[in-house]
């Protein structure tokens, strides 16, 4: 074969041909690189609402608010049925006393009751006793008494039994028990002194309790007392125990059989 030719010029594109059968796919190539990212598209519309999400926990309670003002008052129910009554309460205190009332009308006289049981007999000391008296013989008599000097009786009534006896007409002697003694002496004070008296046991000893003074308007003293004697014996004496004499110039009561001083003694135990 002998050398090629160099090129000729290029003719003038001829008619397209028919199109040819589709060739069998070729392999698929390898994935080019990425390309340039577009620009954003249009917004699409809105999707379809999403079902029901689930409930989520409940939070923590909210600070309490204020409280609001009161509402109108509604009107007042039907009452309704009593309810049953309540234990009795403590007794109060005791209030006071109230103001007397009017006496009411005398009732009438009830039936006389039968008579009681006769008492027991009571001890029979009281029966023994003694009074001893000095009595003005006339109205010119004029007996006197010393100051601290014992009176003298000139008369005398007793029970007898021992228990009380009179010596040297002016001391009485009493035996062991308790006596009720009671004097009894008019007169009156030379120097302006108050006539006194007391019972002295033994002499010279004044039973405390038994002095009395009298004053410028009274000539006469008495006393009572109660006397208990632990010893075997005591004696007892009327003493005038003023500051002076003891006389009846100008006693208006010096009448015959008229008493002036007496001593009375009745034993009760």
């Amino acid at each position: 074969m002998g050398a090629t030719g160099p090129q000729g010029e290029t003719g003038s594109t001829g008619a397209t041909g028919a199109t040819g059968a589709t060739g069998l796919q070729g392999e698929t190539g390898s994935t080019g690189a990425q390309g340039a990212t577009g620009d954003t598209g249009a917004q699409g519309p809105t999707g379809p609402q999403g079902p029901q999400g689930a409930t989520g926990a409940t939070g923590p309670a909210g600070v309490t608010g204020p409280t609001g003002p009161a509402g109108v008052a509604g009107p007042a129910g039907s009452t309704g049925p009593a309810g049953a009554t309540g234990a009795t309460g403590a007794t109060g205190t005791l209030g006071a006393t109230g103001a007397t009332g009017a006496t009411g009308p005398t009732g009438a006289t009830g039936p006389t009751g039968a008579t009681g049981a006769t008492g027991a007999t009571g001890p029979s000391y009281a029966t023994q006793w003694a009074y001893y008296y000095r009595n003005f013989t006339s109205t010119s008599d004029n007996p006197t008494v010393n100051n601290n000097s014992a009176v003298t009786f000139t008369g005398n009534y007793t029970s007898g039994g021992g228990a009380i006896t009179l010596s040297g007409g002016n001391t009485v002697t009493l035996t062991t028990g308790t006596y009720v003694i009671s004097y009894y002496l008019q007169g009156e004070m030379g120097n302006g002194s108050f006539l006194s008296a007391g019972l002295h046991s033994p002499a010279g000893t004044e039973i405390v309790g038994s002095a009395v003074q009298g004053s410028d308007t009274c000539d006469e003293v008495s006393n009572t007392i109660t006397l208990t004697v632990t010893a075997a014996t005591r004696t007892v004496q009327l003493v005038n125990t003023s500051s002076g004499q003891l006389n009846h110039n100008s006693s208006a009561s010096r009448v015959a059989g008229h008493t002036w001083a007496s001593l009375n003694i009745v034993k009760i135990a």
